[in-house]
């Protein structure tokens, strides 16, 4: 076991290639309406995506609120937490 961290150059070469022919298959680019769905603001329906997959009893935030809560003042709450996430992700656009 003395020499099991060695490296002979023959295990980091056949590492080298294979990451190479990888990405020589990778495209560098998107597509431009690909670029702009993504970097596009969020939708309610997106919103509701989101909140379906909190789980019970879990606070998703600093703030505490649960589901429970957030679901119970959902009419309430929908517009400000839509608003809240679309202004974060365009400063982090900025």
């Amino acid at each position: 076991f003395s020499h099991i961290f060695e490296n002979n150059g023959i295990v980091i070469d056949a590492l080298e290639e294979a990451r190479d022919t990888f990405l020589s298959l990778v495209q560098p680019t998107i597509c431009v309406a690909k670029a702009i769905a993504l970097d596009a603001i969020f939708t309610m329906d997106e919103l509701l995506e989101a909140r379906k997959g909190l789980g019970k009893g879990k606070a998703p935030g600093w703030d505490g609120n649960t589901l429970e809560f957030i679901a119970k003042f959902w009419d309430v709450l929908k517009d400000l937490l839509l608003s809240m996430a679309n202004n974060a992700w365009q400063q982090c656009l900025k």
